[in-house]
This record gives C-alpha cells, sequence and structure tokens, in this order.
C-alpha cells in the first residue's frame, strides 16, 4: 500500500504545473494584450476627435465667411460711425489738453479750468 500511495505522489508531483515564472509570463501577456486594446480605443477616440475639431473649426469659419459676406454693408456704416465718434472724441482730448497748457502757464486760470472742460464735453 505505502508503494502505491508512493507511487500516486510520485505521478501527481509530476504533473506539468505551470512554475511561478510562466505564471507571470501569461499574466504579463494579458496585461499587454488588454494595453493593446486600450492603446487602439485610445487612439480611435484621439481621431475622432480630432475629425470632429477640424468639423468645427470649419464650421466656424464658414459662420464668419457668410457674416462677413452678409453684414459688410452694415459694418461699413458701423465702422464709419466709430472713426466720426474717435474723431470727436480727439479733437475734445486735444482741447482740454489746451486749457491744461493754459492752466500750466497762467496758474491764476485754473478757476476757469472746470468750466471749460464741462463746455468742452457737452
Amino acid at each position: 500500500m505505502r508503494i502505491v500511495i508512493l507511487f500516486l505522489a510520485i505521478i501527481a508531483l509530476g504533473c506539468n504545473r505551470p512554475t511561478e515564472r510562466e505564471r507571470m509570463v501569461k499574466e504579463v501577456m494579458v496585461i499587454s494584450d488588454s494595453l493593446h486594446k486600450l492603446d487602439s480605443i485610445l487612439i480611435g477616440q484621439y481621431r475622432e476627435l480630432s475629425n470632429a475639431k477640424d468639423v468645427l473649426i470649419q464650421e466656424q469659419r464658414d459662420s464668419i465667411n457668410m457674416l462677413m459676406k452678409s453684414d459688410c454693408g452694415k459694418l461699413q456704416k458701423r465702422c464709419d460711425s466709430l472713426r466720426t465718434a474717435l474723431a470727436i472724441q480727439n479733437f475734445r482730448v486735444g482741447r482740454i489738453k489746451y486749457y491744461v497748457n493754459i492752466c500750466n502757464r497762467k496758474p491764476s486760470q485754473d478757476k476757469f479750468l472746470r468750466g471749460w472742460i464741462n463746455r468742452t464735453l457737452k
């Protein structure tokens, strides 16, 4: 009986059980495959996002071009009115500088400066 038990023990120990190194290699292979799948998924998502970004940029360019074509007359009128307003403001600033220079040359004129500025701004 002892011989039979010994024989069975030898057979059981002699079975091909994977070693620790073989198990680690299999785990590394599984992890590597998972990483490759994840990489391919991420690359696909990156390409989709890149294409979506390109589409959005093109849509924005198209809408800007449409606005520029349709509103060109309105923009020209607005631009002209802004130029006129800017010219008026520049004239006012020039008048105020003139009055300040008068007060710098003749400090006795400081009492009139506020009135001059109010009249220039009206």
